[in-house]
């Protein structure tokens, strides 16, 4: 965790940021929106104090985010505008690349930036960064596995996944071949956990649920919010932001499985560019989610050195 960042208000003296919003995993202590909002209009405020009375601004490139992404909602939130170009007032500057893999030219260009040197974020890849940092792995080898495992595209957010059955004589290149993941919660029913990660914290994790017959797609039967601290133990999240950083990434979403059988986690899939609050989250919860992300980007990401 970072050091918590001092700063002047109006009469020059020194003054820090509440410590209800210390850092903690626990969505409960979080879940007040007068403590949130209070404290981001305090930062807020504080901000365009230093900006001489400014609007600052967040700086995306090559791409611009569309109002569908949650980090267009946390600079809205945040009172931040979102520029193409670095300026002056400028907090902060974040690669945004919709895509799988980053371009050779627009990696060049990126690595003092916000998830600048997260440039694959390919099923494989998170693979080996979850085999690096876990010690164990979601991939098979289809041609001498037996039973039934998951073919899903290797690119990211395609939502294909399929059961098939192994050996695989003739395997698709296009695809990954994974180990079945029993992250059933009934008969009927799968539980994904989409655990949210900006910079070396898990702010919140998205509990999502869907129909076991419809697995694999992005089209959840009821979503709710937790604290990391809720769904995994201490030594699990510190592997989730372990993972996190070993793709570089600092700031996106991991989705992650647990085994019913093994009990261990699995993340499957990772997300730089990620959209929501996901679907089925209540509205409340999705204001409060926006929140919480929010005083982690302010506290995390938004510090002296980050604007580029």
């Amino acid at each position: 965790m970072q050091p918590q960042r001092r700063d002047d208000d109006e009469t020059g003296r020194r003054v820090t940021a509440p410590d209800v919003l210390r850092a903690s995993h626990s969505i409960a202590h979080y879940s007040r929106p007068s403590v949130a909002g209070e404290y981001l209009a305090y930062k807020r405020r504080l901000l365009a104090q230093r900006l001489g009375g400014r609007r600052a601004s967040l700086h995306f490139a090559p791409q611009q985010p569309r109002e569908a992404y949650v980090i267009w909602k946390v600079a809205h939130h945040l009172g931040l505008r979102i520029v193409p170009a670095w300026q002056p007032h400028t907090v902060a500057s974040v690669l945004w690349h919709d895509d799988t893999v980053i371009p050779p030219m627009v990696e060049r260009a990126s690595s003092n930036l916000i998830n600048g040197r997260c440039l694959d974020i390919s099923k494989r890849r998170v693979d080996e960064a979850m085999a690096v940092v876990l010690g164990y792995r979601l991939a098979i080898d289809p041609t001498v596995a037996s039973g039934v495992c998951v073919r899903k595209s290797d690119a990211n957010g395609t939502h294909d996944g399929e059961l098939v059955r192994c050996p695989v004589a003739a395997p698709d290149g296009r695809s990954v071949y994974q180990r079945l993941v029993a992250n059933t919660v009934s008969d009927s029913e799968v539980e994904d956990l989409r655990a949210v990660v900006v910079g070396a914290t898990v702010p919140l994790v998205y509990v999502k649920h869907r129909p076991l017959r419809s697995r694999f797609s992005n089209t959840n039967s009821e979503v709710r919010l937790a604290g990391a601290d809720a769904v995994f133990d201490e030594s699990e999240t510190r592997q989730l932001i372990d993972v996190a950083a070993e793709l570089s990434l600092d700031l996106g979403e991991l989705d992650v499985l647990r085994d019913r059988e093994d009990g261990r986690i699995y993340v499957v899939d990772v997300s730089n560019t990620p959209s929501g609050p996901p679907n089925h989250l209540p509205r409340p919860d999705r204001s409060r989610a926006v929140e919480l992300i929010s005083s982690a980007v302010e506290r995390q990401l938004l510090g002296p050195g980050r604007a580029c």
